[in-house]
């Protein structure tokens, strides 16, 4: 069985690809939704998941895994983690806080002396636009690391919107879903009507704006 394989059916097994009408982080509407929290509650599954990213990465020598909370904690942990058996040498497992206000990432923690002019491997769960990833990128190159690539479980990107800072790195994702996504005035899902499904996603804080508009 294939590594593409093997990630869409560890997905498949835990029920993780949702059809229906949802809103994604980004604010984009879409048909499909990848639920990763469903994979996170089976950490032998997350482990088997993050053993194939540090497969794909550990010959760059990386001395940190960094990922966005809060899914990004478990990938940072499995994944440094095999990759410190691969390489022989402990690999740091560092994750950045998502903060409102301004909607950034930050390190704190005591971390920043960690991450300071290492070698970093940059893990996700699912890319979509690239929004997240690009402020983590940011966040390693503030202090001065080489960035030996990203690895991300699923991408839904299909370049319909710049991935900016990650156009230029190695990324690798274990499964590639291109579903297609629109821009909530655009949403075809919209206009038929679909019913927007709230118990996945951002569809509840959808609505309470819609309501306020109204």
């Amino acid at each position: 069985m294939t590594e593409v394989n093997e990630a869409q059916r560890i997905l498949e097994s835990v029920d993780a690809i949702k059809q229906g009408h949802f809103v994604l982080a980004s604010g984009r509407h879409s048909e499909f939704y990848v639920s990763k929290d469903a994979i996170y509650s089976h950490p032998y599954k997350v482990a088997a998941l993050c053993r194939k990213m540090a497969l794909n990465f550990y010959k760059k020598f990386p001395e940190v895994v960094l990922a966005p909370a809060l899914g990004g904690i478990a990938l940072s942990q499995w994944t440094a983690s095999s990759l410190s058996y691969l390489l022989k040498y402990e690999v740091l497992a560092l994750y950045a806080e998502k903060i409102c206000n301004p909607p950034d990432y930050i390190l704190s923690r005591g971390y920043s002396q960690l991450l300071q002019n290492k070698r970093v491997l940059i893990v996700d769960d699912v890319l979509t636009t690239g929004s997240t990833i690009n402020r983590i990128i940011k966040i390693a190159k503030a202090h001065y690391t080489t960035i030996v690539g990203v690895s991300v479980i699923c991408s839904r990107s299909n370049k319909q919107t710049s991935l900016l800072e990650l156009d230029s790195l190695d990324c690798k994702a274990l499964i590639n879903l291109p579903f297609e996504s629109w821009m909530a005035d655009n949403c075809p899902l919209c206009e038929m009507n679909i019913p927007i499904n709230i118990e996945y996603g951002r569809g509840i804080e959808f609505l309470a704006r819609f309501q306020q508009k109204r």
